[in-house]
């Protein structure tokens, strides 16, 4: 019993990870226009911080049993 409840708790704390990082991700994003960012260091700066968030993303969701999409 004891072992089916702390993996409950792992996935539900995998679970909200991904969730919040997802959300801080997708506020930054709107304030951030990386596309149209006009300075090529910080639009390259901020496209590598997209791809590192991806990968936590991603990750977050194996640990859950999801597999990520390969684009969104």
């Amino acid at each position: 019993m004891k072992r089916s409840s702390i993996g409950a708790e792992k996935h539900a704390f995998a679970d909200k990870y991904g969730f919040q990082f997802a959300q801080a991700f997708n506020l930054f994003y709107h304030h951030h226009h990386m596309l149209t960012e006009s300075d090529p260091a910080k639009k390259k700066f901020l496209l590598q911080l997209s791809r590192l968030v991806e990968v936590q993303l991603v990750a977050a969701l194996e640990l859950l049993g999801i597999e990520s999409p390969e684009k969104v």
